[in-house]
């Protein structure tokens, strides 16, 4: 009876694993098919807030200077990637 339930529990967990991995997968593959390489802030802030607006956006991320962010002539661009690791990484330091 007990080999029986840990079976159980494992195709669970397994099942569960699996499922957990795909839905990670497709919001990763949603982000990088649906937003170009160079961001906007108003694409940053589709991206990863919603519909946050550009002052939140300034607040809440580019008040860190390790933000990723191109610099140069015209306007401020983002790289998704990166924007997306910084995020994974730093999440827990926004405050607004």
């Amino acid at each position: 009876m007990d080999e029986l339930l840990e079976s159980l529990t494992m195709k669970f967990q397994d099942r569960l694993t699996s499922a957990a991995l795909s839905a990670s997968e497709s919001a990763l593959n949603y982000e990088r098919t649906h937003f170009p390489l160079e961001l906007t802030k108003k694409q940053v802030c589709q991206m990863i807030g919603g519909n946050m607006d550009v002052t939140t956006f300034d607040a809440r991320f580019n008040c860190f200077p390790d933000f990723p962010r191109i610099t140069g002539k015209g306007r401020e661009k983002y790289p998704r990637d990166a924007v997306i690791e910084w995020y994974a990484k730093n999440w827990q330091r926004l405050s607004v």
